[in-house]
């Protein structure tokens, strides 16, 4: 295998340090970037809000561009400055690596989608219904040539949500779930593995990563409370219930990937392999 330089734009972020260290255990040659105006030694200075200052790798033969606001409220609340980060400078920066060369891998979501279709498929019509998926629409439109990768709901082994029903749940407490909010995980692992194969295939288009189906938060909870041999103490409601309100509540989450897991030659996950990893290291933790 031909070894590659990447640069991860946005290195610090929980995926992209997850990229980072995956590709650095393959022997690749990895750049990273972060907005702190004083990075780590070997990252370079990339605050997507400040152009003017940015220090791009001489050549690169793949950007993964991780970088972003990601959160739907800020991005509600703050749409005009949300979207100079998120989109503008995300696509001059894309052109910019364009213009030496470099294969540009954006990643996406989900959110591109409104949700009331089953498993979407790469060429089905986007149509956001928060701000944060629209912007990541726009982007996909207008990013040249690259590879854009949509990704549903991505758990790391410390999933916040998991870990504060896991305290719930030993304190003896109950924990109230949404049973009409769906859920479709990926393992940190998986995700990063599935990336690193895309960006070694550098072709243009739309990728999807998803597993084989979903299931509801209230699903993942009672799984949980069963290993802690607390079941009583889950009570699932209404994502309607939601307090904030929820932007918007989708009927489905996972997306039609199929096509993606055999081009990086990776098995198709179910939903909850990652759903699992979380529990295992809660239930061993628990278990301390």
């Amino acid at each position: 295998m031909n070894r590659l330089t990447w640069c991860i734009v946005g290195a610090d972020s929980a995926i992209g340090a997850s990229l980072a260290a995956h590709l650095r255990s393959q022997g690749e040659q990895v750049l990273g970037t972060s907005r702190r105006p004083q990075p780590a030694p070997g990252m370079l200075a990339l605050d997507l809000a400040r152009p003017q200052d940015w220090q791009l790798p001489e050549q690169a033969d793949v950007a993964v561009l991780c970088a972003g606001i990601s959160s739907l409220q800020a991005c509600r609340e703050n749409p005009d400055q949300t979207r100079t980060i998120n989109v503008r400078n995300t696509l001059l920066l894309a052109e910019r690596f364009q213009s030496i060369g470099t294969h540009v891998l954006f990643l996406s979501s989900s959110q591109v989608f409104d949700g009331s279709k089953p498993l979407a498929a790469p060429d089905d019509p986007r149509s956001p219904r928060t701000e944060y998926g629209a912007q990541k629409a726009e982007v996909e439109l207008n990013v040249p040539r690259g590879t854009v990768v949509r990704l549903t709901k991505v758990l790391s082994p410390e999933y916040p949500l998991f870990a504060a029903w896991a305290r719930d749940l030993a304190a003896g407490k109950t924990i109230r779930p949404f049973h009409d909010l769906p859920l479709a995980p990926l393992s940190m692992e998986t995700a990063v593995a599935a990336l690193a194969a895309l960006g070694r295939e550098r072709k243009s288009g739309i990728r999807h990563l998803s597993p084989q189906a979903e299931i509801s938060y209230a699903e993942a909870a009672s799984r949980l409370a069963q290993r802690l041999g607390r079941p009583e103490l889950v009570e699932p409601v209404s994502a309607l219930q939601a307090s904030p309100p929820l932007e918007w509540i989708p009927r489905h989450a996972a997306l039609e990937a199929s096509a993606t897991w055999s081009a990086c030659g990776l098995p198709h996950p179910g939903p909850w392999e990652a759903v699992d990893l979380c529990l295992n290291r809660l239930v061993a933790q628990e278990a301390q």
